[in-house]
């Protein structure tokens, strides 16, 4: 191996740390979300399409990000012949840790169910990655269980999104 090859390694090596922490996850984001989500109620269960809405703010503190977020998101199950309309929304706290453009995080947070028939809250949680395509803009994927009890029945809401944000 010649000098400038241990050289360019030992640069490499180096710099990869300071540029893992290059990016600022700081800020001001919006976006959309699509994806799947199972309503578990009783011992029925559906699945369908869900789409929404986030805004949110982070607050990089080197590799560890703070943030909080408010998201919308609407789906429709099938149940016994009819149909059920849920509108939830969340209010989320994340945590993560940031790998340069990636940032891989945990959501802890309260929702409310709306159905056509009653509203209820409960929490959600969950875990999502989010990667920098470019400095504002973000994609990523997050799962999340939501618990509700509405009129003493537990129902259980698992979703898995694909998310697009753009980031001031």
């Amino acid at each position: 191996m010649t000098n400038l090859s241990k050289a360019a390694i030992i640069a490499a090596v180096i710099s990869a740390p300071t540029l893992a922490q290059a990016e600022d996850w700081t800020g001001f984001y919006i976006g959309a979300q699509v994806g799947w989500s199972d309503l578990s109620v009783l011992s029925a269960s559906d699945d369908d399409v869900s789409y929404g809405i986030h805004a949110g703010y982070n607050h990089d503190l080197g590799n560890f990000v703070l943030g909080g977020e408010i998201d919308y998101s609407t789906s429709e199950y099938s149940f016994g012949g009819g149909t059920l309309d849920v509108d939830t929304l969340r209010v989320k706290a994340r945590a993560g840790y940031d790998i340069g453009p990636a940032l891989f995080y945990g959501v802890l947070g309260y929702v409310d169910l709306d159905t056509d028939l009653v509203s209820e809250d409960g929490y959600s949680y969950g875990i999502g990655a989010s990667y920098k395509v470019t400095d504002n803009v973000v994609v990523g994927a997050e799962y999340l269980r939501d618990e509700v009890d509405i009129l003493g029945v537990d129902f259980e809401v698992d979703s898995f999104n694909i998310r697009a944000s753009y980031q001031f």
